[in-house]
């Protein structure tokens, strides 16, 4: 998705306003498979927790600066490994506070899905158990 020199302009404001170490697009929008009324996944990492009402108002501002209705986010610090991965490597960067803040996510993201890849197979393999292939 390209992003406009206003919206970039715009998401500074909003990741200053909520105090945001960055911010992304992450999802089908971000690696161009988007189909017609697809969300928008945005992911994000506070300085400090956002309460659920102040999330609120930080979605309306995204749809308003992407000019979408449907936006869904997601924080860093609630995130599970699989989404983390996703948002650290399917993912445009919109905002960053801190130079390489994302590079460092990104590693982070990184060792927290292979910790849990012995789980995901669990799991799967639980399934193929239960309910055969």
């Amino acid at each position: 998705m390209d992003i406009t020199k206003k919206q970039k302009q715009e998401f500074k404001k909003l990741a200053e306003k909520y105090k945001l170490n960055f911010l992304v697009l992450f999802g089908s929008q971000a690696e161009g498979v988007a189909r017609s009324g697809s969300d928008y996944d945005i992911g994000y990492s506070p300085q400090k927790e956002i309460d659920y009402r102040k999330e609120y108002f930080m979605e309306r501002e995204i749809a308003r600066i992407l000019k979408q209705g449907k936006i869904d986010l997601a924080s860093t610090k609630r995130a599970t490994p699989l989404l983390m991965y996703n948002m650290a490597y399917n993912s445009q960067l919109l905002f960053e506070r801190e130079k390489n803040s994302f590079d460092y996510f990104q590693m982070y993201a990184f060792k927290m899905y292979i910790e849990a890849k012995p789980l995901f197979k669990m799991i799967h393999d639980y399934i193929d158990i239960k309910y055969g292939d």
